[in-house]
């Protein structure tokens, strides 16, 4: 929250994952892309939804299925 400083975690990786990185939200703001680390360099482009206060909706889909060197995604 800008107005309040409040911080809310939106993914968590499963184990064996190295985490979750680039995120970008879309230009209506109601999905969340970002890359799920497999590797150091591999990774799948995954989308989650979220609510209109910007609270989770369901988890996390995934967007690619294939371990691929991605470094971020741009709507």
């Amino acid at each position: 929250s800008i107005a309040s400083g409040e911080k809310r975690r939106l993914t968590m990786p499963p184990a064996g994952y190295y985490g979750d990185f680039s995120p970008a939200f879309s230009p209506d703001g109601r999905t969340l892309g970002f890359v799920r680390r497999a590797g150091f360099v591999t990774g799948e482009l995954y989308l989650l939804s979220l609510a209109n206060d910007l609270r989770q909706v369901g988890e996390p889909r995934p967007l690619t299925e294939e371990n691929l060197q991605v470094d971020q995604l741009a709507w």
